[in-house]
């Protein structure tokens, strides 16, 4: 009778080492679009969470509130909706007065009321202080290797739903 063995050898532990490889070079570029694709999620819901921000606090303090993009960029900004704080002023320091990005790699794709890209605000939407916003309003999400995303607001009611346009 033979004696049972111990342990692998190194060829062994070698062969399952490379088969463990191969799946993962397989694996691995799907893996990156299902992480941009959640990356393009994760930013609408945060500019759906500024925007409920934006309304919550113009009917809090009595005046409109403007949310803008610069387009082809991830950059967003909350602010009252006059010329000291859209002006390059410091405004009156009690105001919500919110600069952001989006996650990495995900740019706004198109904003209504026009606005260029290149680092200018492009007009998104103002939220009056009777709740309501001034108009309808669709901006999209994109992010290299997965589907765009779009929010969608509706001005009178504030209702927000995301799709894909696909």
């Amino acid at each position: 009778m033979k004696a049972r063995r111990q342990g692998y050898t190194l060829f062994e532990l070698i062969v399952v080492l490379a088969i463990i490889c191969v799946i993962a070079a397989i694996v691995a570029p799907n893996l990156n679009t299902w992480f941009s694709g959640s990356k393009v999620t994760a930013a609408a819901d945060q500019v759906r969470a500024r925007w409920a921000d934006g309304r919550s606090r113009a009917q809090e303090e009595g005046r409109p509130y403007k949310f803008a993009v610069q387009i082809d960029t991830g950059k967003y900004r909350l602010a009252p909706d006059s010329p000291e704080f859209w002006g390059g002023g410091s405004g009156d320091g009690k105001a919500l007065v919110l600069e952001d990005e989006l996650p990495k790699d995900v740019v706004f794709a198109s904003g209504q009321g026009g606005g260029a890209g290149g680092g200018e605000w492009s007009h998104a939407v103002v939220f009056l202080p009777d709740g309501t916003a001034s108009d309808d309003y669709n901006i999209s999400f994109n992010a290299q290797g997965c589907r765009p995303v779009e929010l969608r607001l509706r001005g009178v009611t504030g209702s927000v739903n995301m799709t894909n346009p696909e």
